[in-house]
């Protein structure tokens, strides 16, 4: 089978070819950037109104209490100028609780890499705090979105699809004829992403879902995992056990691998999964952290790892490979990923986390209040 293909960006190289691209859109933002690349800021729309020189103030997003959705309240808060080596970000998009991308509104000095109007993707969760109008964050984060990329499925998506590349492609690489077990694919977002990568690299998937005597619901899981190029399905039954299932399917073999988000739970049967010198990767722990001894993962010589992936993205050529890679899939729709998405505006994110909550959505994005579109539902197929 064909290597995989790969895609390694220099930064000088993609913003060069990004450039002639970008041009049509920074127009339509109003670029009007000074040259000069030092000046501490560079705004939009300059002006020698004496008021403009006055803290500035945007809406955001606080919590002054525990409690529910109810508690997320739209304030007014001061906004600083962009430190050094920062850019300040406008919100154009941000999936609830993760990514977000927006415009470059200022940057501060030494930056160069960037410039006023671009539309960006910022790939990190620190600094917290995406509910807001405007922010400042490390430039270094921070990656041009390719045109052909749609704002709204970049901010839903495109952690998750770095995600599942990182865990298939570098924690464990996963080839062809491999096969490769994830255990509730259907209940985590990465788990779509994750299936197909490793699909399309030639491995067989197999996917467990949730124990359920609703048939409707258990044919919609089954939809999901075949529009995630898994090849088979085991519904969980009342006592947690599917291994026997998984070593049948693998005919006595066992898994190379199982991409666990469960943790403590179903941890014991997960690694009754694998064969001999198998990999048991756990990326989450919805139900706790799994303890572990050593002479249980001795008996087959089992790899364990519970990755973070700031430890796979710790330098930026790192981040442009990974997220280059990630929109070139996009765009060539070499993943594909069905689920509920709806846009809510920034004043509404109480609503948003609510719809949320009630399973009324898959994900939810926002967008600014002042934004023109029609906001509501999208086809979620990218």
């Amino acid at each position: 089978m064909a290597e995989p293909e790969t895609f390694t960006f220099s930064e000088s190289k993609f913003e060069e070819a990004l450039r002639n691209k970008t041009e049509k859109r920074e127009k339509q933002i109003g670029d009007t950037s000074d040259p000069k690349p030092n000046k501490k800021r560079k705004q939009i729309d300059e002006t020698s109104d004496p008021e403009a020189q006055q803290p500035r103030t945007v809406k955001a997003i606080r919590v002054h209490k525990f409690g529910g959705p109810k508690v997320l309240k739209l304030e007014d808060v001061e906004t600083s100028e962009p430190k050094e080596g920062e850019i300040c970000l406008k919100l154009k998009a941000a999936k609830v609780c993760w990514d977000s991308i927006g415009i470059v509104k200022a940057v501060g000095t030494g930056v160069t890499h960037l410039k006023v109007g671009n539309l960006v993707y910022y790939a990190s969760a620190e600094p917290h705090g995406s509910c807001i109008e405007e922010r400042n964050v490390p430039s270094d984060k921070v990656i041009i979105l390719p045109p052909e990329v749609d704002p709204i499925f970049a901010s839903a998506y495109t952690q998750l699809a770095m995600m599942a590349r990182y865990l298939v492609t570098q924690v464990f690489k996963v080839k062809s004829g491999h096969i490769v077990l994830v255990h509730a694919g259907g209940g985590t977002l990465c788990g779509y992403f994750l299936s197909q990568w490793a699909s399309n690299l030639g491995a067989t998937v197999i996917w467990t879902v949730p124990p359920s005597t609703d048939s409707v619901l258990l044919e919609k899981m089954v939809k999901a995992a075949k529009g995630a190029k898994c090849k088979h399905v085991i519904p969980i039954d009342d006592q947690r056990k599917f291994a026997e299932s998984v070593i049948q399917i693998s005919l006595g073999r066992g898994c190379d691998v199982v991409y666990d988000p469960i943790g403590h739970d179903d941890f014991k049967e997960c690694l009754a999964c694998l064969k001999p010198k198998g990999h048991m990767v756990n990326f989450c722990s919805c139900s706790g952290k799994p303890k572990i001894a050593v002479s249980t993962l001795a008996q087959k010589s089992i790899f364990f790892c519970s990755p973070d992936m700031k430890h796979y993205l710790e330098n930026r050529d790192e981040l442009i490979q990974s997220a280059m890679e990630v929109f070139e899939k996009i765009k060539r729709q070499k993943l594909q990923f069905n689920v509920r998405l709806k846009t809510f505006r920034l004043s509404e994110t109480a609503q948003a986390h609510s719809a949320m909550e009630k399973m009324e959505t898959t994900i939810a994005v926002l967008v600014p209040d002042d934004d023109n579109g029609d906001g509501g539902w999208f086809s979620s197929t990218i």
